[in-house]
């Protein structure tokens, strides 16, 4: 088999596993919604759906989209320069840790 084949077939197996659990997520996340506007007054989801939405918009500006943009940029230093590649990704880690941090500290008002 040639490299290619074997390459194509490494992306096809990764995506299936990405596309299926994609697919389990959305599945548990309309099963809970579905239980908790079953279960619970009208304010008690508004409030849910609420703090949801905080917490969604928390993470996007915690991690500044670093998890759609550091595989790219993984991608593209491995062709470049592979030696920088440790050195980006814990650059990544450190800034969304910080970020994160100051976010979670910003959050609870200290």
């Amino acid at each position: 088999m040639s490299e290619t084949s074997q390459a194509l077939q490494k992306i096809a197996r990764g995506t299936g596993i990405v596309f299926a659990g994609t697919v389990i997520s959305m599945f548990f996340g309309f099963l809970s919604r579905a239980v908790i506007a079953r279960y619970f007054s009208t304010g008690e989801y508004g409030v849910f759906n609420l703090a949801l939405t905080v917490l969604s918009i928390a993470l996007v500006v915690a991690t500044f989209g670093s998890q759609n943009a550091l595989p790219r940029e993984v991608a593209f230093y491995r062709e470049k320069g592979p030696s920088r590649v440790g050195d980006l990704a814990s650059t990544a880690l450190v800034i969304v840790a910080v970020s994160t941090m100051n976010v979670h500290r910003d959050m609870m008002g200290t």
